[in-house]
């Protein structure tokens, strides 16, 4: 197990680093160039010519392009950035123009183009509100899929297996973003109610906190359970056939015994090991319900920070969602010995 634990960890460092790469990449690929676009919104330009001036109107002010990317770093070779971005190479200092290492490796995930805030700080205080959102909606995926897709597969082609198979379906074809629009929409019309804009921290109140939270948490939840009890109905029905299952009948067990203790059990291992991509990609795309009920989450930071071309932030968030998602998966492979004890790592 030892062993194991360390090949596995060891693992994660040649993977980080070529996710470090994809995602230092992706955004600089995107279609505008974020000198072009300060200058736009500054000025009303559209920058001119790489590494030239360019005149703003009647008030005579001349921007030089080149000291712009100069002083947000752009001004040199992308695998130069990237060397710096991650550590390996040296950085000289806004202020003193000191070279020091000063990069991933060294703790420091980078500072805004646009705010020049420590990006460090900016996660520290969203990554809560999504991790909570991503959190509260797996709970509640997994409080309607793991009884209704057990309860279906036990009492399979009855009319209650086809109500529970009939709303996985359902919840499927329904994405969570509908159904925040139209709660919002006929609940203002006919209700006379919205959901609270103004968001409350837990640590502050958590009984407010969970008031804003659990309306986009549930319907996430309800969204993502359809496919969660399809495959949990699917997996409970071929351990029902295992011979292990049929001896246990034959002693005469319960069956609230043998669904809980032999068939459950073993039912899960397959559902644990989609439990950290679901919660990873959860929590990369919260995007769209952080925006419809305002909420100051990593998605709609990161939504923000990629129209602005935010290069440092927007690949600074992606390696922490990478990062996340590894650690997840690290900790569902070392679950597995736990949940079955015939499982060994050699």
């Amino acid at each position: 197990m030892v062993a194991y634990a360390v090949r596995r960890v060891l693992l994660i460092i040649p993977t980080l680093l070529l996710v470090t790469i994809i995602v230092f990449l992706l955004v600089r690929l995107i279609p505008g160039n974020v000198v072009d676009l300060l200058l736009d919104e500054m000025y009303g330009l559209t920058g001119g010519s790489s590494g030239g001036a360019a005149s703003v109107g009647s008030t005579g002010i001349t921007i030089d392009r080149a000291e712009i990317e100069r002083r947000l770093g752009l001004d040199i070779p992308v695998h130069i950035q990237y060397g710096r971005w991650i550590g390996v190479l040296r950085t000289p200092d806004a202020r003193t123009g000191e070279l020091a290492f000063n990069g991933i490796f060294q703790g420091n995930l980078g500072t805004s183009i646009r705010t020049h805030l420590d990006m460090t700080e900016e996660i520290m205080s969203r990554f809560p509100v999504t991790f909570e959102l991503g959190l509260l909606a797996v709970l509640t995926a997994n409080l309607i899929a793991i009884p209704v897709g057990i309860y279906s597969a036990i009492r399979q082609d009855t009319w209650l297996d086809y109500l529970g198979r009939s709303f996985s379906i359902l919840s499927l074809a329904t994405p969570a973003f509908w159904l925040a629009t139209i709660l919002i929409v006929y609940g203002a019309r006919y209700l006379n109610w919205s959901p609270e804009v103004e968001y409350v921290p837990f640590s502050e109140n958590p009984i407010e906190n969970l008031k804003i939270m659990i309306i986009p948490a549930v319907l996430v939840g309800t969204a993502m359970s359809g496919g969660v009890m399809r495959f949990l109905r699917t997996i409970t029905l071929e351990v029902l056939r295992q011979d292990y299952v049929r001896t246990a009948w034959a002693k005469g067990l319960t069956e609230k015994v043998i669904i809980l203790r032999h068939a459950l059990r073993n039912a899960l291992i397959p559902l644990v090991t989609i439990f950290a991509p679901q919660v990873g990609l959860l929590i990369g795309g919260s995007v769209i319900m952080e925006r419809i009920f305002v909420l100051p989450g990593m998605g709609q930071y990161m939504l923000r920070t990629l129209l602005e071309r935010d290069y440092w932030v927007v690949s600074g968030a992606n390696l922490i969602f990478a990062v996340f998602t590894m650690l997840l998966v690290l900790v569902t492979d070392f679950s597995y010995a736990y949940l079955d004890p015939r499982i060994r790592y050699k």
